[in-house]
């Protein structure tokens, strides 16, 4: 595993794709945030890839500013899908709720 000092130390263009990988796979970890822990890295010679899903747009940006501090010289490709709460989600229409009851009770 590799250290912020190490990284510095090295040169971050000198690291290759794995190296840089890694090294953002820990700073997600290390974030406190335990969605991060999830998310997706793809590192190539021109660009970072992330994807997976998070709760918050917050969240989608700790993970790309992440990627832009152990990467800059990359282009970032944020692909992270926001997923938010069941609170935030529309309410149905009680007639469409009262139609699918209906429904499985002729089922039964």
């Amino acid at each position: 595993m590799l250290k912020e000092s190490e990284i510095d130390s090295m040169g971050r263009n000198e690291l290759c794709n794995s190296e840089l990988q890694e090294a953002l796979f820990q700073r997600l970890r290390s974030s406190g945030r335990c969605s991060l822990r999830s998310i997706e890295v793809q590192v190539d010679s021109h660009r970072v890839v992330l994807s997976g899903a998070v709760k918050s747009y917050y969240l989608k940006q700790i993970a790309q500013e992440s990627a832009r501090s152990v990467c800059p010289e990359r282009q970032v490709q944020n692909k992270i899908a926001v997923i938010e709460s069941v609170q935030a989600m529309p309410q149905r229409n009680p007639e469409d709720v009262f139609v699918q009851e209906s429904f499985v009770q002729e089922s039964s």
